[in-house]
C-alpha cells in the first residue's frame, strides 16, 4: 500500500507542476471548461493526468480547470452552465435526476473514493460507535458533497442525522490539513493525499478506512460507482464529438495508469 501511495503521490506531483510543450497549432484546439471539486484528490487523478500527459490535446481539446472546494460547488457550476464538464461522484446523477435535472456520467474513474473517517487522538480513544461523535465538529470537503453524504451514511448506522454533528467545509487540500492541525475540527472525512499526510504526522486516527476492503464494505456494502466525469444531457446532445474526445482522453489515461 505504501509503494502504491508513493507512486500515486509522485504522479500527482508531476501532474501539478510538470510543464508540457504546447502543440504547434494551439489555435485549432476546442476549449472546454471543467469544474472539479479538489484537483489534488487521488480519486480525480486520472483527469489531471490526462491534461499533463497531453491526451486532451491529442484529442483536439484545451481543458480549462476550475478548482472548487468540494464537489457540490463543481456540480453547481455544471448545472448552471458555467462549466461544460464536471468531475464528481456518480451519485450526483441519481440525486439530480430525481429533481428533474438530467446529468449523466460518461466516464467512471473509480469504484471507490478511498474516503477515511478519522478523529483526533482525544476522541478516537473513546470512540465505540457513531453516536460518540454527536455534537462534534467534523470536517468535509463541503456540505452537500459526496464526502458529507458518506458522513451521513456513517451517522445513520446509529440512527443519527447529519444535523447531529457540525459539518465544517475544509476543502480537500492544504486547507484541510491546516484545519485539523489548528484544531478547528474534531475529526474529518476525506481522501488522500491529505489523509495520509495527517496520519503520518500523528494528527488523526482512522476510524473507518474505505481504502481497505473491510472499510469499503462497512461504508457502502462493497465497490460502488464513484468518481466520474459528468455532463448535462443537453450538452451531450449538442456536443457529442466533444464529449467523445474528452472520454477518449480519460480512458487512455486510465489504461496508462
Amino acid at each position: 500500500m505504501r509503494r502504491t501511495f508513493l507512486r500515486l503521490a509522485a504522479a500527482l506531483a508531476l501532474a501539478a507542476v510538470a510543464p508540457v510543450a504546447l502543440p504547434a497549432h494551439a489555435e485549432d484546439l476546442t476549449t472546454v471548461s471543467l469544474a472539479i471539486g479538489g484537483r489534488t484528490l487521488f480519486s480525480y487523478l486520472p483527469v489531471t493526468l490526462a491534461d499533463t500527459l497531453g491526451y486532451f490535446r491529442d484529442e483536439g481539446l484545451k481543458v480549462q480547470f476550475n478548482d472548487f472546494a468540494g464537489g457540490s460547488k463543481s456540480i453547481e457550476a455544471l448545472v448552471s452552465g458555467s462549466a461544460d464538464f464536471a468531475v464528481g461522484a456518480y451519485e450526483n446523477t441519481l440525486f439530480l435526476q430525481a429533481k428533474g435535472v438530467d446529468v449523466q456520467a460518461v466516464t467512471l474513474l473509480t469504484d471507490r473514493f478511498g474516503l477515511v473517517f478519522a478523529l483526533n487522538k482525544k476522541y478516537a480513544a473513546t470512540y465505540k460507535s457513531p453516536k460518540d461523535i454527536k455534537g462534534l465538529k467534523i470536517g468535509v470537503t463541503a456540505p452537500g458533497s459526496a464526502v458529507s453524504n458518506a458522513l451521513e451514511i456513517i451517522l445513520a448506522k446509529d440512527n443519527l442525522k447529519g444535523s447531529d454533528v457540525s459539518m465544517i467545509g475544509i476543502g480537500g487540500g492544504p486547507g484541510a490539513v491546516a484545519a485539523v492541525k489548528a484544531g478547528r475540527v474534531d475529526g474529518l472525512v476525506l481522501s488522500d493525499p491529505a489523509i495520509s499526510r495527517l496520519e503520518a504526522d500523528g494528527d488523526i486516527v482512522p476510524i473507518v478506512d474505505s481504502r481497505t476492503e473491510q472499510g469499503q464494505v462497512y461504508l457502502y456494502g462493497g465497490p460502488n460507482a464513484n468518481s466520474s466525469v459528468l455532463v448535462t444531457a443537453k450538452y451531450a446532445k449538442e456536443h457529442p464529438q466533444t464529449v467523445q474526445k474528452f472520454v477518449n482522453a480519460v480512458v487512455r489515461t486510465l489504461r496508462w495508469m
